[in-house]
């Protein structure tokens, strides 16, 4: 009954760079970044930035032991958000290895997330919070040359504010479910 218009325009730029600083280490740094401009007859014009930078070090004892420690500053709203993490590689012999991350993770919530169109069916949510989690992982690789190459891996993510689309009311909609143990 009503004209409608809902342009999204967005540009995401990556960018990674390695340097071997020497035989036993690696520097790398890069980011991810995004800018969203929504359109909107029915929320209006909004400007969204979300990305950010990051350095990780690898540090390579003896081709044995890989010890990567990574930290990234994400922008959100006006303060950016520290994101570390640190990684273990363990070749324990020619063919068995054991790798380890542990890591923090943070998602901003997706424009559609938050302004998403309301009509009879679904609509956005503008107060949603971001999610952000602590984890790990452990990961065993075998690799026999031409005989097995194999990988099984264990993780565990304690999440806060996840974001999920249920029913709220009568319609779909987006919100943030307290704490969850993945």
């Amino acid at each position: 009954s009503s004209h409608s218009l809902h342009n999204l325009h967005t540009l995401f730029f990556v960018t990674r760079w390695n340097v071997i600083a020497t035989n036993w280490l690696n520097i790398g740094f890069g980011g991810d970044f995004d800018y969203s401009n929504l359109d909107s007859v029915n929320v209006g014009n909004i400007n969204y930035f979300n990305g950010g930078g990051y350095t990780t070090f690898e540090f390579n004892i003896k081709d044995r032991v890989l010890i990567i420690p990574s930290i990234k500053l994400n922008y959100f709203k006006d303060y950016p958000v520290v994101i570390p993490k640190v990684g273990f590689v363990f070749n324990i012999n020619d063919f068995l290895t054991i790798k380890n991350n542990v890591y923090r993770t943070f998602r901003t919530p997706s424009l559609n997330d938050l302004y998403w169109t309301e009509d009879s069916f679904a609509k956005g949510n503008p107060d949603l919070k971001p999610e952000t989690a602590f984890g790990g992982d452990i990961v065993l690789e075998i690799n026999k040359k031409g005989i097995l190459n194999a990988s099984g891996s264990f993780y565990v993510n304690y999440i806060f504010y996840s974001i999920h689309w249920g029913v709220s009311a009568t319609k779909w909609s987006p919100i943030n479910i307290g704490e969850a143990l993945y």
